[in-house]
């Protein structure tokens, strides 16, 4: 979904604070975080305060940030981090954390994070720069600095909300480029996530170099496996030439290979070279996910001397939570046409049925009816592989 409250500086500047208030807990509704303690309402207010003082005095001497763009509360695509605020000055993009205590190293990585996640998935903020910033009231924090880590984004800020006017002023003055547009609020707003390709590129290679078969308990043979692998992807690429939609059912036993098979089909190198796209291995299994994602991270990490933070959010590219998949395409984006065209949806036996999706989400719709009519936005092909386990006994019946 859009930002809470998206709008110019000069119109932020001319709404009340009732307003203002209003457009962030209705928004905070339709996301479906229905508590909205007492506490979060106080913090929403003192930052509006503050940013009507610190905003009104840039006007003053640059009146061209009247026509920045302000956007609060910003979930950041399909990456379950909203940030406090966005500054959309000119051409960089200010992205913002509030403390109300001093702000340590963990506010720093937060907010370095959020820039990262923008830099790196969301389709508007790639090729611009991100100045991550960190405003805490106490301490002598104004002079600490953290280094940047990737090209485009700016090492992290961190100023008291009396330093804050000054310090962005200094920052966008000796940063944007004054021959740059404005960004457009509406169009960065609405962004849809969108992974480079290099970081695509990084995921494929954590895997490329790591057996995986103590994490997925596969026992089926390499022979068997790559038979697989080889026809899942034949069947992709003739769903890609003669440009329809295809969902393919991959069954088996817990421990004959299915998540292996299906890791190794979304991280086949075949898929952007000859695919043109870049699949994706989506889960229902919260545990399962994160079991994967730290396994491929610490064997990494150890194997190329790299840190484990910088490993993990590639890593996170291609393994995903189909809930957050599912939220983002049909309640955020009901219109979005997904980044990917081919999904592996992992334990597909386990996706809610009607029932269940309504008694949590309120969604007269089974989770696979979903997935099919999300993927079948795109206008030429698609391609669903849903893995399907079964146990030992019901396999052996059917035999029979």
């Amino acid at each position: 979904m859009p930002a809470y409250y998206a709008r110019d500086v000069a119109e932020f500047l001319c709404d009340s604070d009732t307003s203002v208030l209003g457009h962030l807990a209705e928004a905070n509704t339709r996301a479906r975080f229905l508590q909205l303690e007492s506490a979060a309402i106080e913090a929403w207010r003192q930052q509006i305060a503050l940013l009507r003082i610190v905003l009104s005095q840039i006007v003053t001497v640059e009146p061209e940030a009247a026509a920045w763009g302000f956007l609060l509360e910003f979930p950041i695509p399909r990456r379950q981090r909203r940030a406090d605020l966005i500054l959309l000055a000119r051409d960089i993009i200010f992205v913002f954390e509030f403390k109300t205590t001093r702000a340590d190293i963990s506010a720093l990585r937060q907010v370095e994070d959020y820039a990262l996640d923008l830099a790196d998935f969301h389709e508007p903020s790639q090729n611009t720069i991100l100045i991550p910033v960190v405003v805490a009231p106490s301490g002598d924090v104004s002079s600490r600095v953290k280094s940047g880590t990737h090209g485009l984004v700016g090492p992290v800020t961190v100023c008291t909300p009396e330093e804050m006017g000054n310090r962005l002023l200094h920052v966008f003055r000796s940063t944007s480029n004054s021959t740059r547009t404005q960004i457009s609020i509406k169009k960065w707003d609405q962004g849809a996530y969108h992974p480079i390709p290099t970081i695509i590129e990084a995921a494929q290679s954590i895997f490329a170099g790591m057996e995986v078969r103590e994490i997925a308990h596969a026992a089926s043979d390499a022979h068997n496996l790559t038979r697989t692998v080889d026809a899942v992807f034949d069947l992709t690429l003739a769903a890609k030439m003669s440009q329809r939609k295809t969902i393919c059912f991959l069954t088996g036993v817990p421990g004959s290979g299915k998540s292996l098979a299906g890791l190794r089909a979304v991280h086949d190198p075949r898929s952007g070279r000859e695919l043109g796209t870049d699949p994706h291995f989506l889960s229902g299994n919260g545990p399962l996910v994160n079991i994967l994602r730290e396994a491929l991270t610490r064997d990494f990490a150890r194997r190329d001397h790299n840190s484990r933070k910088t490993v993990r959010r590639k890593v996170e590219t291609l393994i995903q939570n189909v809930h957050v998949f599912a939220k983002y395409y049909w309640d955020e984006n009901p219109r979005g046409m997904p980044h990917e065209k081919v999904i592996v949806f992992d334990e597909a036996q386990r996706a809610w049925n009607a029932e269940r999706n309504y008694r949590k989400f309120q969604r007269p719709i089974s989770e696979p009816t979903m997935i099919l009519r999300i993927m079948d936005r795109h206008p030429d092909w698609a391609v669903i592989i849903a893995l399907v386990g079964a146990d030992k006994r019901s396999m052996t019946e059917k035999r029979g």
